[in-house]
């Protein structure tokens, strides 16, 4: 093990070394920082800053940890970037999360920097950490700093001894400090809607649920909806005759969603629209108030084990996960608090002028038919070898077997006129690399493939002879078969190597959609495919194979989706898009961090969002968005470490109420904007740098 702590600390952008004294400020009402003798305390700008850590360049390690203390009241980012020769931004990054008023110990990976760990296991009191970037090789680093990156106010933080060492740090000890109260709340932070008593968990949600069971009886000023159909499509808006499902139509250049009865829909609604058990408590029992026994059968079924993402040996964690949501609602209803949840949020949707239930929602709750939902497939396609990541062996026939075993859960979805469609699966966590050549990697690979072999083929039917290749290529080779050995960065050998390359990674993206594709056509020809969820479009190619699907989807995390929509039509793919995800998160109440997009207060989440949900019903190629998510999420994490104040609910299932006012407005204007009648509403809205992971 050894010291990686530079005497005196490399600080820079405005980053200072502070007394101890000045990390002790109040957290929150229930939660004083009591400054460590043994961590050094650093004065972090607004405007962020950072510490060189070049020692790192020559340290095979390969584990980097150190204790850390986060003296503000909100969670925090740190980021581990790494810099290579040439290029002004950080080749590769690690980003992970800390929690506020804590001390833990961090563990951070140098194998990560090989780039085949994209989501990583957090340890014991850190939040999600996340590996972005193109691979790194060793030989490559020019440069390596710990970084703070911009936050809506200054902060600081304290910080122990860097260490470098071969073995992971056998243990994460966390002090007893209470900071989930006994609903699942953050305990150190207060806001209006926060629940202080059984009593009053009680009282508010019979209140909810009696004002459901009349979706039209709203307070006075409540925005009206327009007229509906018993799907929520417009009746001003009639598309097509009526038939069996939702289908889209396009028309006058404007593309549409038909729903069964044949008028416009337009599809709004929260993803994970359900009750999950994604609590992550494992390790944190002295951070918790209130956690009942896993073995107690009132709440068992409340657990639920999970799997490490990754690099579990660092922290040796057994994932488990409990659900506050379920056990606030037996606490106010009994055993009845099952079928009252369900009316209780179909009807608050539907009042909130709601009209789908979104991705990852509960399978019980769409089987009501009482609001039209969209699914997906539970499993994607892979084989037992990966060329990276999660993308498959795509040529080989294990592939197209592993589709036919995923298109059939779509079997029982047959004959259900409630579901607009499926989506084939969520951000491939391959494509977050920015313009990768899966070909490139492809020759990389150590592992014989189909696919190389496919690969092998193409370059043998372009170029005849390997003379003809070689000289092509700018490469050395005596015979094709010479490709089968590993070969790094074959694109940069020649521009027509990188053109062959590309080529060919267009084919195998295409065969990656269609092979899918056509075996979930082959189970269910009459709902939509809606596609794969792209988390953004880190390449052009990965438009390819569009024409297989009836949907075109993309998750979208921005102020307005008008500029992945207006790229979507650029790249010439004729078809309506979905927005999979959105959201805005607020630090006014709740969790302590904002999630991608970042707003000061939950009235500011509220304009946001009718901000982005007029401007994609304006576009002639949205079809609708899904909000990302029904429910806030864990203030210390679900099962990877995300805890942002995102939901249209809190834990304790209370709407939020300026959120509430902006979908039903939203619900008024949206078929009036597709149909051109109305201008996207605009107004300034507080924006602050995000706390997100």
């Amino acid at each position: 093990m050894r010291l990686i702590q530079p005497e005196p600390w490399r600080l820079s952008n405005g980053l200072e070394i502070c007394s101890r004294k000045d990390a002790g400020h109040k957290a929150g009402p229930a939660c004083r920082i009591s400054a460590e003798e043994d961590l050094t305390y650093l004065s972090i700008p607004a405007s962020g800053g950072s510490i060189c850590l070049d020692e790192l360049k020559s340290e095979h390690g390969p584990y980097v940890s150190f204790e850390a203390l986060n003296c503000d009241p909100n969670s925090m980012i740190l980021l581990l970037n790494v810099y290579v020769s040439g290029e002004v931004n950080p080749a590769f990054f690690i980003r992970l999360g800390l929690l506020p008023a804590l001390k833990a110990r961090l563990c951070l990976d140098l194998n990560w920097l090989d780039g085949r760990v994209l989501f990583a296991e957090p340890t014991p009191g850190s939040l999600k950490i996340v590996c972005h970037g193109r691979p790194v090789e060793r030989s490559e680093i020019t440069r390596v700093e710990l970084a703070f990156p911009a936050r809506a106010a200054s902060a600081v933080l304290g910080l122990g001894s860097i260490l470098c060492s071969e073995a992971a740090p056998a243990d994460y000890p966390l002090p007893r400090q209470v900071l989930v109260d006994r609903f699942g709340q953050n305990a150190c932070r207060d806001w209006p809607q926060k629940v202080r008593s059984e009593r009053q968990l009680q009282q508010r949600l019979n209140e909810l649920l009696e004002q459901t069971a009349n979706p039209t009886d709203m307070t006075a000023g409540a925005e009206p909806l327009p007229r509906l159909d018993r799907w929520g499509g417009s009746l001003a808006l009639p598309l097509t005759a009526p038939g069996q499902y939702f289908r889209t139509v396009k028309k006058a250049g404007r593309w549409w969603l038909a729903d069964p009865d044949g008028y416009a829909f337009f599809s709004v609604g929260p993803d994970c629209a359900g009750l999950a058990t994604d609590c992550r408590v494992d390790g944190l029992a002295p951070l918790l108030e209130w956690l009942p026994d896993p073995a107690d059968p009132q709440y068992k079924t409340m657990f639920k084990s999970g799997s490490p993402l990754g690099s579990a040996e660092r922290c040796q964690r057994q994932p488990l996960m409990f659900s506050y949501l379920q056990a606030n609602l037996q606490r106010a209803w009994g055993s009845t608090w099952y079928s009252r949840w369900q009316q209780l949020l179909c009807g608050s949707l539907k009042q909130n002028g709601l009209n789908t239930l979104g991705n990852w929602s509960d399978p019980a709750l769409c089987a009501l038919g009482e609001l039209p939902y969209v699914t997906t497939l539970p499993t994607f396609p892979t084989t037992s070898h990966c060329i990276f990541r999660d993308f498959p062996d795509v040529f080989s026939p294990e592939f197209e077997q592993a589709a036919a075993q995923a298109a059939a859960s779509l079997r029982p979805y047959r004959g259900d006129p409630a579901l607009i469609g499926y989506f084939l699966r969520n951000e491939p966590a391959w494509a977050f690399v920015d313009h990768l050549s899966i070909a490139e990697v492809l020759l990389q690979d150590e592992e014989p493939s189909f696919s190389k072999a496919a690969l092998i083929d193409y370059l043998r039917e372009r170029y005849l002879t390997p003379a003809d290749l070689a000289a092509a290529w700018q490469l050395p080779l005596a015979d094709f078969s010479d490709l089968l050995r590993p070969r790094d960065h074959a694109g940069r050998c020649s521009d027509q190597a990188a053109r062959d390359l590309s080529a060919f990674s267009r084919i195998m993206i295409e065969r990656y959609v269609r092979i899918p594709s056509q075996a979930c056509r082959r189970e269910d020809p009459d709902h939509l495919n809606l596609g794969l969820r792209w988390a953004w479009i880190s390449d052009p190619d990965l438009v390819c194979g569009w024409e297989h699907f009836d949907v075109f989807s993309v998750n979208c995390y921005a102020e307005t989706p008008v500029a992945i929509l207006k790229q979507i039509r650029q790249l010439n793919v004729d078809l309506p898009v979905m927005i999979g995800e959105f959201h805005f998160g607020a630090l006014d109440a709740g969790p302590t961090a904002t999630g991608l997009e970042a707003v000061r207060t939950q009235q500011d989440r509220a304009l946001a969002y009718q901000i982005y949900c007029e401007a994609a019903a304006a576009q002639p190629n949205c079809i609708g968005c899904h909000y990302f998510q029904c429910y806030d999420q864990f203030t210390l994490g679900r099962f990877d470490g995300e805890n942002y104040n995102i939901g249209l609910y809190d834990i304790c299932s209370q709407p939020y109420a300026a959120m509430a006012r902006a979908t039903r407005k939203v619900a008024a204007r949206m078929y009036p904007l597709m149909a051109g009648q109305l201008s996207p509403f605009t107004a300034a809205v507080d924006r602050v740098p995000m706390i997100a992971y």
